[in-house]
């Protein structure tokens, strides 16, 4: 369980809450993006409130802050649902929703204060409460890959020690922890880290099974968003095909690469948490073979695969590789959607003249210039280890999600003369095995892990062509694209490895792979609006990590402490009367979004603890 404590040292009033006779207990969805034209809304009123909504009578109106809404209707007396038009030139941020009846003894209103959020509208007036419950729009955390067991070239180890050989490797080094709320209606996943929400399931046909049925070509996959958005799927209607990289932060890299002939799955380990997510491997019955679990994505490459295909740059959970896969020749594919934090995945490179360039949207540094000469994998961790560029003693292998955030999907050696990284960065020219002038591969920290048990393989990723043989090594050509992401053996002479290479796409296998190498910038957790409290942790809580006015605070207009909720999560206020000593002591404890506080002469201070429910 995560905690974030924000100590409140304003000079407000203690007192009695003041309770909310009938509530609204849930909104849904609880937020929508300006611009959007009607919005089906449904409210869950309180069955406890002293004056219960009447059965059967529609209610006299129903609002959002200043949107009213129509076609209301009130089928089950608890739940009240009603169509929004929100403007684009609607303010952001959180908004009242109320809903009345009208009854001979007077009117009944259900409210909840913030209890719905206008998303990308015009700026709200400065002061107030929260304003948007949304992560700022640069905001692109690594999620970290879950790895934390040791390997050596070839197996399963304990920990080295400092200065050890094998030190510096993805379990040294604890990022940010996956961690995912499932929704209640269990049909949507939200991601703590990213922002970001999910499907949580690829089952699109509802047959209850996971096979070839469910798969799409990519065009469909795209389009397919639109039945999501229209059927308003698990509360929402701003669904979208993921970005490689938006799918990417799901990697976890516990899986284990299965033996692709196999056909019995119950053992495999994906590359996907599957105790949230649910998972399809291929459709053996179909004639697939058991790695067939390829992702669909919108992310295209911009040059052409295995003899002038184009492809999309699709996630493997089952093998655990990004492929650049055939979108035109009728393959189809299994999808994942995503929503929220529509920048997730865009960089914000900043030139610190020293050598280094600092990405702000991750909190990440890099060195701008590689290795220049590659190394197998042992004496690559070494290299980053005792690194002091720039004076910094703290460089590392960065792992294989961090590694893969540096690529630029529209750049690429035959179409911009480029390695696939932004220009700011220098990329070693070298020549690859077809004799083309290319880029390198860079290592990660990370293993690629075989269900062998084996640990012989480290990940790395193509900054330059992903080549392969399809014809037993006579022709070497660029199977899988500039971005994609495999594995390579962490020792031996490249010499040992035929040109037929690895897998049915024949990977070339070098062995010795360059270093970008990374460490965290200052002030690691980044800190977009600088109000003291890391962009996590903002999104933790539900505050907006753009906007420095979104915090716990009392806001100007009365003793009113509020914040645009956020589903799974209990707030509990605290107060003290003197900061220097006595006990923090609860003032009250919801999931609703706001408090409320009558005035007395006791001076009091106040501070909020956000947990993640169970």
């Amino acid at each position: 369980m995560k905690n974030l404590l924000t100590a409140l040292a304003i000079g407000c009033v203690a007192g009695n809450t003041l309770a909310q006779q009938n509530e609204i207990l849930a909104v849904s969805p609880s937020s929508s993006a300006a611009g959007t034209n009607g919005l089906m809304v449904s409210f869950t009123l309180d069955s406890d409130a002293p004056a219960p909504p009447p059965a059967g009578v529609t209610p006299a109106s129903v609002v959002i802050g200043a949107l009213v809404g129509g076609s209301v209707t009130h089928d089950s007396r608890y739940i009240v649902t009603a169509v929004f038009d929100v403007p684009t030139n609607e303010v952001s941020g959180a908004k009242d929703c109320v809903v009345t009846f009208s009854t001979p003894n007077g009117e009944v209103p259900f409210s909840a204060v913030g209890g719905f959020a206008v998303i990308g509208g015009a700026e709200p007036a400065v002061g107030g409460s929260v304003t948007n419950q949304q992560p700022a729009a640069a905001l692109y955390p690594i999620v970290d890959t879950a790895q934390t067991n040791f390997y050596d070239a070839s197996a399963s180890i304990s920990a080295p020690a400092t200065n050890a050989a094998f030190f510096g490797q993805d379990g040294h080094y604890a990022g940010r922890q996956p961690s995912y709320t499932v929704s209640a209606d269990g049909l949507t996943v939200y991601d703590d880290v990213t922002g970001l929400t999910w499907t949580r399931s690829h089952d699109w046909n509802d047959d209850g099974d996971l096979n070839v049925d469910d798969k799409m070509t990519q065009a469909a996959a795209a389009a397919f968003a639109a039945t999501l958005n229209a059927t308003n799927f698990g509360g929402y209607s701003d669904w979208r095909l993921p970005s490689t990289k938006e799918i990417y932060s799901l990697m976890n890299f516990n899986g284990t690469d299965p033996d692709p002939t196999a056909e019995d799955g119950s053992e495999l380990t994906p590359f996907i948490d599957d105790s949230v997510f649910e998972i399809g491997l291929g459709d053996v019955a179909a004639g697939e073979r058991i790695i067939d679990s390829q992702f669909a994505v919108t992310t295209i490459y911009v040059d052409q695969v295995m003899n002038n295909q184009e492809a999309m740059f699709g996630l493997n959970l089952i093998d655990g590789r990004i492929k650049g896969y055939p979108t035109q020749t009728g393959k189809t594919y299994y999808a994942y959607y995503c929503r929220g934090n529509t920048a997730y995945g865009i960089n914000d490179f900043a030139d610190n003249g020293d050598g280094t360039i600092t990405d702000h949207a991750t909190g990440l540094m890099w060195a701008q210039a590689d290795s220049l000469v590659g190394f197998d994998w042992e004496s690559a961790l070494a290299y980053a280890e005792t690194n002091e560029l720039a004076g910094h003693a703290d460089w590392r292998l960065p792992n294989a999600k961090e590694l893969q955030s540096l690529l630029d999907y529209t750049r690429s050696p035959s179409t911009t003369g480029s390695a696939a990284i932004d220009p700011l960065f220098s990329a070693t020219p070298i020549t690859n095995m077809a004799g083309e002038a290319d880029y390198p591969w860079y290592w990660s920290g990370t293993t690629h892990l075989k269900y062998t048990g084996s640990a012989a393989s480290g990940v790395y990723v193509c900054f330059g062509r992903g080549t392969g043989s399809m014809d037993e090594g006579v022709t070497i050509i660029d199977v899988h694209g500039a971005g994609c992401q495999r594995g390579d053996p962490k020792s031996g002479d490249a010499a040992d490895y035929p040109n037929a290479g690895n897998g049915p796409q024949g990977d070339v296998q070098r062995v010795f792979n360059h270093v970008r190498l990374v460490r965290d910038a200052e002030g690691a957790a980044p800190d977009s609006d600088e109000d003291g409290v890391s962009d996590a942790d903002e999104i933790f809580a539900g505050t907006n990590p753009a906007d420095s006015n979104s915090v716990f605070k009392i806001a100007p207009e009365g003793q009113i402490l509020g914040w645009p909720r956020v589903n799974g999560r209990t707030y509990t206020v605290e107060g003290r009367t003197n900061l220097v000593s006595g006990e923090w002591f609860d003032v009250d404890s919801t999931t609703s979004s706001n408090f409320m506080y009558s005035t007395t002469n006791d001076a009091i201070f106040y501070r909020v603890n956000v947990t993640k429910n169970n």
